[in-house]
């Protein structure tokens, strides 16, 4: 989803050095032993981080072929019309990607096409004025988890 930053670029004009400031807010969902209830309660916490991804249903209830919703949020403030990718992770296919966008609130739906390992993933990128340190300021971030075959 970086093009949405290379089109950004390209309307403020090129610098001869551009300056970034950056934060990754990260999330991993892991589940250990059996289900039981306690595993319906993280999955969709808030962290308050600045970027978070929001997964609305449990990964680990889901199967492979089943559709996962997220939500996305920005200050605590939905983000809309923002690219999103899902990330499949397989040690003899390589890696399979889905670009969807939030709707008018805030959410996205991918398709869970594979058992395994995926992230889910974004970055929000703006440009900066008066700062003399940095022209631009950007979050990323990602979820983690598994789907069982």
């Amino acid at each position: 989803n970086l093009h949405e930053i290379a089109e950004m670029r390209e309307k403020t004009g090129k610098r001869a050095k551009e300056r970034e400031r950056y934060a990754r807010c990260l999330k991993s969902l892991l589940m250990v032993g059996d289900k039981n209830p306690d595993h319906n309660r993280l999955f969709n916490k808030e962290l308050s981080h600045t970027l978070e991804l929001l997964l609305l249903q449990n990964p680990y209830e889901k199967k492979k072929g089943d559709v996962l919703e997220v939500k996305l949020l920005y200050k605590n403030k939905i983000l809309v019309k923002k690219a999103i990718e899902a990330l499949h992770f397989d040690p003899i296919k390589g890696v399979s990607i889905q670009l969807v966008y939030t709707n008018d609130e805030g959410t996205a739906r991918f398709q869970l096409n594979y058992a395994g390992m995926w992230v889910i993933r974004t970055v929000h990128l703006y440009p900066v004025s008066g700062d003399a340190e940095v022209d631009w300021e950007s979050y990323w971030t990602s979820y983690s988890f598994a789907i069982a075959e």
